[in-house]
Parts: structure tokens; C-alpha cells; sequence
């Protein structure tokens, strides 16, 4: 995920992402569509608490970097 610095990478996440819900479906919090609509909501409005808590300054335009820790943020999100 520290990779993803374009459309592009960001593309390639999202594929490895389908490829790790197939293979590590448990390790997933949502499973299902409306689940994980749900978790990256939720996940969207912790974003900046969690930038806060690792030290970490908060963009302020967001990334493709950014879209990829929600999108990853939101398969685990219980």
C-alpha cells in the first residue's frame, strides 16, 4: 500500500485487495457490499483521528495514498 502514488497503483490495489478477500476472507470485518459501504463511511470520518494518533500530518488534499489506506481501512473496520 506504501506504493501508491497514482491512479494507476491505486488501480493495482484494488485488484489486490479482491485477491485478498478471496484468499484471506476471514481476516475481513466486510463481507459483504453494504458492510463494507458502511466501514469505509466510518472509516472516511476517523481518517483524520488516526492521522492525529500515529503522529502523522493530516493532507490537506487527499491522495491516492490516502484512498488506498481507506479502501484497506474499510475491509478490516469492525
Amino acid at each position: 500500500m506504501d506504493s501508491v502514488l497514482t491512479m494507476e497503483d491505486l488501480s493495482s490495489f484494488v485488484e489486490e485487495l479482491r485477491r485478498d478477500l478471496r484468499e484471506h476472507s476471514d481476516e475481513w470485518e466486510s463481507l459483504t457490499l453494504d458492510d463494507y459501504l458502511e466501514a469505509l463511511s466510518a472509516s472516511i470520518d476517523a481518517i483524520p483521528q488516526s492521522y492525529l494518533n500515529q503522529g502523522r500530518v493530516y493532507p490537506e488534499r487527499p491522495t491516492w495514498f490516502m484512498f488506498a489506506e481507506l479502501l484497506n481501512m474499510a475491509s478490516r473496520y469492525e
